[in-house]
């Protein structure tokens, strides 16, 4: 070791050597992490895969299945079967269809609808089906908006595509934020298929207002996370000084975990009136 004004160093070569000692017990820190965080993934799976068991030996001794299950087990009684087959099935006849909220269907769902809406229009009836692209946000439940985005090539010369483009429901500020926000997607390459047929909107209602704040978060890390917190109960008191009632706000959040802990933070430092949930 060497002393000088600086402090204690070690020699070049040692020092090099050192620095390799470093970098190799950082990389195997590394990787035991990851070797952990798989380990833990791998137990969830085999809990998951476990339970999934337990749930399929209990609905096959009670003679039930589970909702998430009747997709398939509708594919399995019609499996390529018309209409006429079907209905003699479910003892019922239906010859009209709605099918709202359409960009949340699955693959498997479609094929489960599609002969029994062929049948109704070459009955001549008419059938609704409505959607909306930019609202598909269930891709965990298999949900393809490419299903929606097909229909008109998939019926065509027997279809209509009526687009609406006035909205009843928003403020005129959040439509006017709506169209640039999905205007400015459209010029990105991974959005320009989805969107392509994303029309504007105008409000019907008459003054300008609606607010929207946005305010970018790079990544969640330990240290900011109570900055956030402190940054959503601000929101908070600025919402009721503008008028809002507690029961009028909500908070929406990507993790169950990140609500429970918004929960906890917000119990611990509000004064909420549960008795009156429009406080």
């Amino acid at each position: 070791t060497i002393i000088d004004k600086h402090g204690p160093r070690l020699p070049g070569s040692a020092e090099e050597k050192a620095r390799e000692i470093i970098d190799e017990a950082l990389k195997t820190a590394e990787t035991k992490k990851r070797e952990s965080m798989l380990e833990v993934k791998e137990e969830s799976i085999r809990a998951k895969n476990e339970l999934d068991k337990e749930i399929k030996e209990y609905s096959n001794e009670h003679n039930i299945f589970i909702l998430k299950d009747s997709s398939i087990f509708l594919k399995r009684i019609i499996d390529g079967s018309d209409a006429p087959f079907i209905y003699e099935k479910t003892g019922t006849f239906i010859d009209t269809f709605m099918i709202d909220e359409f960009q949340d269907t699955s693959d498997l769902q479609w094929e489960n609808f599609r002969p029994l809406i062929e049948n109704s229009l070459s009955n001549g009836k008419d059938n609704i089906i409505v959607g909306d692209v930019k609202q598909s946000i269930y891709r965990f439940r298999d949900a393809n908006w490419k299903l929606l985005h097909n229909l008109e090539q998939e019926f065509k010369g027997r279809s209509q595509v009526i687009s609406l483009d006035t909205n009843y429901r928003s403020e005129k500020n959040i439509v006017a934020f709506n169209n640039v926000f999905f205007g400015t997607l459209l010029k990105l390459d991974n959005f320009k298929e989805a969107y392509k047929t994303a029309n504007e909107q105008k409000s019907a209602k008459p003054d300008t207002s609606g607010y929207i704040h946005l305010e970018y978060i790079e990544e969640e890390k330990n240290e900011n996370k109570k900055n956030i917190l402190e940054k959503i109960l601000a929101y908070i008191h600025i919402c009721r000084e503008k008028g809002f009632k507690i029961g009028h706000i909500a908070i929406l959040v990507r993790k169950n975990r990140q609500g429970s802990e918004i929960a906890a933070f917000l119990l611990e430092n509000m004064k909420i009136d549960f008795n009156n949930k429009l406080a």
